[in-house]
């Protein structure tokens, strides 16, 4: 028996590029047919020297930029975050993307929750 992938997705590590070439391998994601494109939702990375940008606010920028694939961090960190902060920012997305926002939710990594 032969299992096909029913989905195919990327994981984009915002911290290994520049946010240039972040957009550039989203757009690239879409017009390749993926289905998913995802993001970590950090404030600390263990690479101090490296940039982090905001999840929300890339994910507002892949919208515009792309035409199918469905968007989202990997986890949205519930504990740092106010319930009403993340139902808006995932509201907001899903409009601008007509649709194609995704909410993965959870706890977080100890390295984002040691500092709150």
């Amino acid at each position: 028996m032969v299992t096909r992938l029913r989905e195919f997705g990327c994981h984009i590590i915002t911290s290994r590029h520049t946010v240039e070439d972040v957009l550039r391998l989203t757009v690239l994601a879409d017009k390749l047919s993926y289905d998913h494109v995802r993001m970590g939702d950090h404030v600390l990375v263990p690479n101090p020297e490296a940039s982090y940008p905001k999840a929300q606010t890339l994910l507002a920028a892949f919208g515009v930029l792309t035409k199918r694939v469905r968007l989202s961090t990997a986890v949205t960190y519930s504990y740092r975050r106010h319930p009403v902060e993340i139902a808006q920012a995932i509201a907001t997305l899903d409009v601008l993307t007509s649709g194609r926002a995704v909410l993965g939710i959870g706890a977080g990594e100890l390295m984002n929750l040691s500092p709150f």
